[in-house]
């Protein structure tokens, strides 16, 4: 019932790639939603990689159940940093060179992964979690805070509101249009004084 009243409402999702010059970074959204799946409290990862827009997204069940909210975030750096350079090295095999960011809400998995070794907290993690540290230090990466308010990948991983989903799809460079014809993302500007 919620996807049919959703799809009635809002008929048309457009997702443009206006002409700009190339930036410098490939920006990597990610967050976690711990031990959200009822059966088996496993968490969930959730990201989006932009290249001034979308470029990719995922939402994927994490294969092992987490024993904190900050061991799901890092398990979500990870799968954020694997597509990342997944992607950055296709863009190299056709001339062009992108430092990645990878954007994180989570204080505790920045922190786990600008340093080395697993810490007294987080010993259980796999050698997998600690590749991101290696990968930080060589300088392949770099891993920033961004507000949790203000982080995209929350569509992922979140129930939002539809105010919030329009404000992270336009980040993501999409536009919302109701079945009226209205863009969406402009009543919510016009609403907050924008």
């Amino acid at each position: 019932q919620k996807i049919a009243r959703y799809i009635k409402g809002v008929p048309r999702c457009i997702l443009d790639f206006p002409w700009a010059p190339m930036p410098d970074y490939l920006d990597v959204y990610v967050d976690a939603g711990w031990s959200g799946e009822e059966d088996t409290r496993k968490s969930t990862s959730g990201g989006a990689a932009c290249l001034g827009v979308e470029l990719k997204h995922w939402c994927a069940t994490q294969s092992t159940v987490s024993l904190s909210s900050a061991e799901a975030e890092n398990k979500a750096a990870v799968r954020g940093l694997i597509e990342g350079l997944y992607m950055t090295n296709v863009m190299r095999q056709q001339g062009v060179y992108l430092k990645l960011r990878i954007w994180s809400d989570s204080s505790a998995a920045i922190g786990h992964c600008a340093r080395l070794g697993n810490g007294k907290r987080m010993r259980h993690l796999e050698n997998h979690d600690l590749w991101i540290q290696q990968v930080i230090k060589a300088g392949r990466a770099v891993i920033c805070k961004i507000n949790g308010k203000q982080n995209p990948a929350d569509l992922f991983t979140k129930h939002l509101s539809q105010n919030e989903t329009i404000i992270h799809m336009a980040v993501l460079g999409f536009r919302l249009i109701n079945d009226k014809g209205i863009e969406l993302g402009v009543k919510v500007q016009a609403e907050s004084g924008n």
